[in-house]
């Protein structure tokens, strides 16, 4: 090789060993600021970063909960499942209840009650085993305990009736008596204190208030009402001791110790009345 050429190799040479040392030496502080770099990508990538908001841990005791303050209270409360903003959220140590919806159950301390529905049994406190299943059911209910209410606004007014039983839109709406049983959109909706009156059907007895009031005593004895059919004893609003079976039955009586059976039995109207 001519002289000219080995020395253009040698200063080629040189300039590409300080070029590749130019380069390894630059690309370390790039290295460094790469590296964070991909880990902080990696840890906020759509895999790999956390819930938000982060799952509850699951309560003790068997308890479950899901929702805004859901079972917000629990202490020593076993095997309740709140579903729902501020389901069950005062229950602290009352064990065995469930609500679904938002304030079912809100303020309960009582045993064994269900609840289905926005605000069904809200007001609850200590009484128990009770069934509401329905927007508002069993709304105000605070003493009372055995009642199922199933439909919206099912006995939403009991407060300390025991015993109820109310099937459908509106039914027992307004009562704190006991034991009647309700079957049908707005049966007995404005019942009140009286208890074991009986109505089936839609609009049944739907303006009694204080009829079936136990009183008297002997031949003289007033008692409860029992209406099966749509519209039976749907005026009576006082009276006691009837019965109504049949499609608008008594319609328009308000008395004591009428008994009618059949289509439109003993059926008085407006206009007759008046």
């Amino acid at each position: 090789m001519p002289p000219s050429e080995r020395q253009n190799m040698r200063i080629m040479k040189t300039t590409t060993l300080q070029l590749k040392h130019s380069i390894n030496r630059s690309s370390y502080p790039l290295a460094l600021l790469l590296v964070p770099l991909a880990l902080a990508c990696f840890s906020f990538s759509p895999t790999a970063r956390a819930v938000t908001p982060a799952p509850a841990e699951c309560p003790p005791n068997f308890n479950a909960r899901t929702g805004c303050h859901a079972l917000y209270d629990l202490t020593t409360g076993v095997g309740n499942a709140a579903l729902g903003w501020h389901a069950l959220a005062e229950n602290s140590d009352a064990s065995f209840s469930t609500g679904i919806g938002a304030g079912a159950l809100s303020t309960n301390s009582g045993d064994s009650n269900t609840a289905v529905g926005a605000a069904a049994l809200f007001l609850n406190t200590t009484s128990t085993e009770n069934v509401a299943v329905g927007t508002d059911a069993l709304l105000f209910n605070d003493g009372g305990s055995f009642n199922t209410a199933n439909g919206a606004f099912a006995l939403s007014s009991n407060t300390e009736g025991i015993g109820n039983t109310a099937i459908g839109l509106n039914t027992l709406s307004n009562t704190t008596g006991s034991f009647n049983t309700a079957v049908g959109i707005a049966v007995l909706e404005a019942n009140t204190t009286p208890n074991d009156n009986t109505a089936i059907g839609n609009g049944a007895l739907v303006n009694n208030t204080t009829g079936g009031t136990l009183g008297g005593s002997g031949q003289d004895a007033l008692g409860p009402n029992t209406a099966v059919g749509s519209g039976a004893l749907s005026a009576n609003i006082t009276g006691n001791s009837n019965t109504a079976v049949g499609f608008q039955a008594l319609q328009g009586v308000d008395g004591d110790f009428n008994t009618a059976v059949g289509f439109r039995a003993l059926y008085v109207s407006t206009a007759e009345q008046q």
